[in-house]
C-alpha cells in the first residue's frame, strides 16, 4: 500500500513527489514446500546424503527470508508431512527417515504433485529434491500440473556418477533396487546402455526446460557443496514463481 506519510517527504529526481510503497512482512513471506524423494534409488552412493545437504541449504535460505516451510518426505508408498521451523528442516528429515525407516520403495512424481497441489496457500512454491530414476513422463506430468496452477517450482537432482557418465567399458551387472537386474556385456551392450542413458537424461531435462523449471544436478556431497550458488539461484527463481532463471550448470565430482 502507498505510505502517504513517507511519500509527503520524498522528492523524486524530477523534483516532484515520489510515492513510496510500504510492503508488509506477510506480503514478502512465502509458503514453501520442500519435497524429499526417499525412494530406494536414492540409497545409492551419496545420493541421499547429498540430497539432505541440499535440503539443509535450501531451508537455511528459507529461514533467512522468513519463509514458512512444509517438509514432505516420500518413500515406500508413504508420505510424511512436517511443519517445522526452516532452520530445523534438515534434522527433521533425518529424524523422520530414521524413526519410520522410510527409505525404500518407489516414488511416483505425479503422486508428489497431487499431494503438493492439495496444500493450498496464498503464495506457494515447491522445491523437489529427487533423482533421475523416474520415467521422464513423471517429470513432465508433475511439473506441468503445478506450473499450470501458478506454483513456482524448482527441481534439485542428486545423481550418482554412473548416471552422468558411464565407465569406458567392461562387463557389469546393474541391479535396480526398484526394477530388478540388467546384465550388460560386450561393446554392443555398452553402446546400448550409453544410448539409453543419454536419451533418458535428454528427455528429463527437456521436460524441465519446456516448463521453464529451474533445475540443478550434482553428484555427491562435494558436488552439492560446489553447486551452492546454483542452488541459491534456483530457490530465488522457484520462490518468485516465474521460472525465469533456468539453472542448468551441473556441479560434479
Amino acid at each position: 500500500m502507498i505510505d502517504w506519510r513517507l511519500s509527503s517527504r520524498a522528492i523524486g529526481p524530477d523534483g516532484g513527489r515520489r510515492l513510496l510503497i510500504r510492503e508488509r512482512r506477510a506480503e514478502r513471506t512465502l509458503e514453501v514446500v520442500l519435497a524429499l524423494d526417499a525412494s530406494a534409488s536414492m540409497g545409492v552412493g551419496e545420493k541421499l546424503p547429498a540430497a539432505l545437504y541440499a535440503l539443509s541449504f535450501i531451508s537455511s535460505l528459507a529461514a533467512s527470508l522468513g519463509d514458512r516451510v512444509t517438509l514432505l518426505v516420500f518413500a515406500s508408498g508413504r508420505v510424511s508431512l512436517l511443519r517445522v521451523p526452516p532452520a530445523s528442516v534438515g534434522m527433521a528429515a533425518v529424524f523422520e527417515l530414521c524413526r519410520r525407516s522410510m527409505l525404500g520403495g518407489r516414488v511416483d512424481l505425479r503422486e508428489v504433485s497431487r499431494v503438493v497441489s492439495g496444500l493450498v496457500a496464498r503464495r506457494v512454491s515447491l522445491v523437489l529434491i529427487t533423482d533421475l530414476a523416474h520415467d521422464p513422463r513423471e517429470f513432465e506430468d508433475a511439473v506441468s500440473a503445478l506450473r499450470s496452477i501458478g506454483w513456482g517450482v524448482g527441481v534439485i537432482i542428486s545423481s550418482h556418477q554412473s548416471e552422468v557418465c558411464l565407465p569406458q567399458g567392461g562387463s557389469i551387472l546393474l541391479e535396480d533396487p526398484e526394477g530388478g537386474a540388467l546384465a550388460i556385456k560386450g561393446v554392443e551392450g555398452w553402446r546400448e546402455l550409453e544410448e539409453r542413458l543419454r536419451t533418458h537424461r535428454e528427455r528429463v531435462f527437456s521436460a524441465l526446460r519446456r516448463w521453464v523449471v529451474p533445475h540443478v544436478e550434482f553428484t555427491g556431497l562435494e558436488g552439492c557443496r560446489l553447486a551452492a550458488a546454483s542452488l541459491l539461484l534456483l530457490y530465488r527463481a522457484a520462490r518468485e514463481g516465474s521460472g525465469a532463471v533456468s539453472v542448468t550448470a551441473e556441479a560434479q565430482i
